[in-house]
């Protein structure tokens, strides 16, 4: 890797925290009983870690954890998490890296995403685990604290022109495979109540386009002349900007037709697919490489100041 001033910002900041906000909020809300709260035992520690405790229930919490986030989950999987959780949070504290209740939620949604699902979901299934509000705030908030650490420590650090090339040259099949997709979305709002019986109506009504739209121009028209129908302003783009689902959908689909209608909150929607071009600009395969040999290098200093951190912890069971 090179070293080079670089700041990083991220096109989905706003969302994040916005995220971010409603998830403190669900864990305010929580404070209201989802489960039936287990059956008291006594809480015994277990261990220290540089004189930070670990109990028995904090055991018993981690490895519902673990099996939430489909990790291995045995009781010594469980302790291993908390002492290294203990000694990510004492790393970032040193450096005056605190996690607040927003970063908690960045870092839910950041899981949740890895795992395919909804951070709100996610949340739900810890929830109804039995896993406490304090024990994912601990848990989510040593991963945030940490990996801002790592990157502040490898804030200069990018993807030489060397490493891309080789990775261009590896990946070439790639380029020759990257798609450009020409869209127009297509909505039929649902002017009244949203029953079902209205919604079975206007899903009628959008197959029926759907049987007729053969071309992007003449279809436009059509769309036109549909009372409480919109067809948006055409949109480019390329596979690497469109997830597997929707790139799936658009592969299968004729060019100069449209997608299956779907509900959506604006109502009935399809996607025109305008042209269907293979494309040779590889501007976001090389994006793509240098955010993947970024990651690499930060997992991997990652892993090595955790082990350095272990093997300089004092780890002490009763």
């Amino acid at each position: 890797m090179t070293d080079r001033r670089h700041t990083r910002h991220s096109s989905n900041k706003a969302r994040l925290h916005h995220l971010a906000w409603l998830l403190r909020a669900w864990l305010l809300l929580v404070g209201m009983p989802i489960v039936a709260p287990a059956p008291a035992f006594a809480q015994v520690i277990i261990l220290s870690v540089d004189g930070d405790p670990v109990t028995n229930l904090d055991v018993a919490q981690r490895i519902k954890l673990l099996h939430v986030l489909r990790k291995p989950a045995s009781e010594a999987d469980a302790r291993q998490s908390l002492i290294d959780d203990r000694l990510k949070l004492h790393d970032a504290a040193k450096y005056n890296v605190t996690p607040n209740d927003t970063d908690v939620g960045q870092q839910v949604y950041r899981v949740a995403t890895d795992m395919k699902t909804t951070a709100p979901a996610l949340l739900n299934s810890m929830h109804q685990a039995g896993i406490t509000d304090d024990q994912i705030k601990a848990h989510f908030g040593a991963e945030f604290a940490f990996d801002l650490l790592i990157q502040a420590l490898n804030k200069n650090v990018e993807a030489s022109e060397t490493q891309v090339r080789a990775e261009l040259a590896k990946d070439s099949g790639k380029i020759a495979s990257n798609t450009d997709y020409v869209l127009r979305q297509v909505i039929l709002t649902l002017t009244n109540k949203a029953t079902p019986a209205n919604i079975s109506n206007r899903m009628h009504e959008a197959e029926q386009l759907r049987g007729r739209f053969t071309n992007c121009d003449e279809g436009a028209t059509m769309v036109s002349n549909l009372p409480d129908a919109t067809i948006r302003e055409t949109i480019t783009r390329s596979s690497g900007q469109l997830n597997d689902q929707l790139r799936q959908l658009l592969d299968k689909t004729p060019v100069g037709h449209l997608t299956p209608p779907s509900r959506t909150a604006s109502g009935i929607e399809m996607i025109a697919l305008c042209s269907r071009n293979a494309s040779k600009d590889d501007s976001l395969v090389r994006k793509e490489i240098s955010t993947r040999l970024l990651a690499a290098h930060l997992q991997s200093e990652a892993n090595r100041r955790l082990a350095d951190l272990r093997s300089h912890a004092v780890i002490v069971k009763p």
